[in-house]
């Protein structure tokens, strides 16, 4: 009589495999080839772009990182007659450039960068993508087509744990210090933040932060007119 066998239950770490190569596991390996080159590329153009660019004589110049180490930006506040410039350059946004009086300016310090909504969303798609691709380097030895030699279940969890880590990590790295420049405008009051020492600083107690708060507001806080009501 014949008998049912019982299926063998599916490892969930199971055996390498280097014969089968289908499409789906060549395919996962260049895609992963491909965003590491335009990834190393992207961040050397970025590198090249903003380290050889320099303001003439500026008050500051720093290169502005997200998350404290990919260049995307640079801002530099440069002291010109009773007139104070701040340049500022980000990727993919373009530049701006704002004059203003030393007169009207009101206060200077430094702050942790606010998480904006654009921050939260670039560390979701950030975290996404590389979640992404580090769920493929197990087709080196696995055969990636939910087949008997593929670990979908541990690919699966590389995925989306990669992806909620570093969502929440990145999302806590874009508190950069930044320098916050008060203004006192004809509506009220506005306020710029401007990268500082590089850009990849996080504590407001760091000394080199402290210096260079001084440094600055010692040059930009010599014509105010205002008081320190003002400041708040």
């Amino acid at each position: 009589m014949a008998t049912n066998a019982t299926p063998t239950a599916k490892p969930i770490w199971p055996e390498a495999d280097f014969t089968v190569w289908p499409i789906t596991r060549t395919g996962a390996l260049i895609l992963d080839g491909v965003l590491i080159v335009l990834v190393v590329g992207l961040f050397v153009y970025q590198y090249r772009k903003w380290r050889i660019w320099s303001a003439e004589n500026p008050l500051s110049d720093s290169a502005f990182k997200r998350w404290g180490f990919w260049i995307c930006g640079r801002d530099s506040i440069t002291v010109e007659n009773d007139t104070v410039v701040i340049f500022q350059d980000r990727c993919c946004i373009g530049s701006s450039i704002n004059t203003i009086p030393l007169s009207r300016i009101v206060s200077v310090g430094a702050v942790n960068r606010p998480v904006f909504l654009a921050g939260l969303f670039w560390a979701v798609v950030v975290g996404g993508l590389l979640g992404f691709a580090l769920h493929f380097i197990p087709c080196i030895w696995w055969t990636c087509d939910w087949g008997p030699h593929d670990g979908e279940g541990v690919r699966g969890g590389i995925w989306f744990g990669v992806w909620g880590i570093m969502a929440i990590v990145l999302s806590l790295l874009a508190r950069t210090v930044a320098l916050k420049i008060k203004v006192k405008t004809p509506v009220g009051y506005k306020s710029y933040l401007v990268a500082t020492l590089g850009g990849n600083h996080f504590k407001l107690d760091n000394p080199a932060v402290q210096q260079e708060v001084k440094r600055v507001k010692t040059a930009l806080l010599v014509k105010t007119e205002w008081t320190a009501e003002d400041s708040v």
